[in-house]
């Protein structure tokens, strides 16, 4: 039986939270201009799969640990006056990202969580038999 543990779930919300800072410092720095969008939507895709893939109990969970991150980096640095590099640079731009990030990683955590069951389906050996030990 593939139980996760709560150590499991804690150290994946660690590394998920982790990736999602990795994931807004590096669109911060903005290392293909404009053109940075796209590779943050991978990157985002990519994260909350793997996690979804490796951990697949609760791909919500991984969603809401890697997504907020970005445009909540966004909203401190509108708060505190600093440039960031979303155009155009206000509240309600930053507030617009928080439910695409969240669906973003929702996507990729749903879809690592069935890659994982389809390539690797949960085995009924460990579950007991109905009837069984009478």
């Amino acid at each position: 039986m593939n139980q996760e543990t709560w150590p499991s779930r804690v150290i994946g919300v660690a590394v998920a939270s982790a990736l999602g800072i990795l994931i807004a410092v590096q669109d911060k720095a903005a290392p293909f201009g404009d053109d940075s969008a796209p590779f943050t939507v991978l990157l985002w895709l990519v994260s909350s799969g793997l996690l979804g893939f490796v951990l697949p109990r609760r791909p919500w969970l991984w969603a809401l640990s890697i997504g907020p991150w970005l445009p909540l980096m966004y909203l401190v640095l509108q708060g505190l006056g600093v440039h960031a590099p979303i155009k155009p640079d206000t509240f309600s731009t930053s507030l617009i990202l928080i439910p695409i990030a969240l669906g973003v990683c929702a996507v990729g955590a749903y879809a690592g969580a069935l890659a994982r069951r389809m390539i690797l389906p949960p085995s009924r050996a460990a579950e007991p038999l109905a009837g069984a030990g009478r």
